[in-house]
């Protein structure tokens, strides 16, 4: 079975994209307002549990991508959108 973002559940995949949420710049450092010493220890773990994730379900460096999981976020929630809309006849 090839193993690809389209084939993650639901939960994983949203995990992973809040990851890299948690991964930004912006996040890690508070907008620089906290040391590297304070947010280095976070990335560490952050980092630790990306390549956990990648490594249980077989997905390589590309698979991870920040810019590929919003892709396939964004395709599943559009999907899911046009599942709801109503029908025209």
């Amino acid at each position: 079975m090839t193993v690809s973002l389209k084939t993650l559940p639901d939960s994983v995949l949203n995990r992973l994209h809040e990851l890299h949420g948690e991964l930004s710049p912006e996040a890690l450092t508070a907008d620089g307002e906290i040391s590297e010493s304070e947010w280095a220890p976070r990335k560490r773990l952050l980092d630790a549990e990306l390549l956990q994730i990648q490594a249980s379900h077989g997905l390589n460096q590309d698979d991870v991508d920040e810019f590929a999981v919003m892709r396939e976020v964004g395709h599943r929630r559009e999907a899911s959108r046009r599942s709801r809309a109503p029908r025209m006849r």
